[in-house]
């Protein structure tokens, strides 16, 4: 990890199946723009700070059952800068509950937010403010939320919302001019409800895409990341790339 973290162009790291993996972070990534996490094992911890990520704007998690979402920060977070993330996505964690605590330092820059597979994801933190640039939230096959952020009405920049899957409660509440809670999501311009049972990876293409700034193009990771910027081309990761890296596992780690 050290060697990676000298590489000073580095804008895009996938770090994947790299089950000796226990902590990511503690040192700087300055040009980190994009951090994807998959299938980790192992991996307990996510240190990110803005101090040490000082660019980092898109972070996805996929399939890392040990990760601590909670842990994430020394004695002293209060004293370093907050992250500028743009673009969340968690996907297939069984252990995500509510969003993180450490969440709270992205709710002025956040404008995509991803939850897929997350079985377990039950409800939305009470303390989550008005997220004021949210264009885009995206919940799939998240069968024990029963309700979406309560103060979600003053989400005014929201654009696109897409709730699909296991979800019955959800589209009770919130189905177009009839449900309890619809003309809390009325000001929506596009909404996609999917009852599917499953929402597989076609109906994943039709998921409305959030806007991002082609100069920092989202490149490797998880498909449906793809799909979410559909804008983009995309890019497969090129050893030769020079703008991205991708770690697998090695000896040593």
């Amino acid at each position: 990890m050290n060697e990676i973290a000298n590489l000073g162009w580095l804008e895009v790291l996938t770090i994947g199946s790299c089950h000796n993996v226990e902590s990511i972070g503690g040192m700087k990534f300055p040009t980190l723009k994009t951090l994807f996490v998959q299938d980790c094992q192992s991996l307990k911890s996510l240190l990110l700070d803005g101090k040490n990520f000082p660019q980092l704007e898109t972070l996805v998690v996929e399939e890392c059952n040990n990760l601590d979402l909670e842990l994430k920060k020394g004695d002293h977070e209060e004293q370093s800068p907050k992250l500028k993330l743009k673009f969340v996505g968690f996907s297939t964690l069984s252990q995500l509950v509510t969003l993180p605590k450490w969440f709270q330092e992205a709710v002025n820059s956040l404008q995509c937010l991803v939850v897929i597979n997350c079985h377990n994801f039950e409800s939305f933190p009470d303390w989550l403010p008005v997220l004021t640039d949210m264009k885009t939230l995206q919940i799939i096959n998240c069968p024990k939320l029963v309700a979406l952020p309560d103060n979600i009405h003053l989400f005014t920049a929201l654009e696109n919302l897409t709730i699909g899957g296991y979800a019955a409660d959800l589209y009770k509440k919130y189905e177009q001019h009839v449900g309890e809670f619809w003309p809390k999501i009325s000001h929506i311009k596009k909404n996609f409800f999917d009852e599917a049972e499953d929402l597989d990876e076609e109906a994943v293409k039709t998921c409305h895409p959030t806007q991002f700034d082609p100069a920092h193009p989202i490149r490797p990771g998880p498909p449906w990341v793809d799909h979410l910027v559909s804008e983009l081309n995309p890019v497969h990761l090129l050893a030769s790339q020079k703008n991205s890296n991708l770690v697998r596992p090695t000896t040593g780690w």
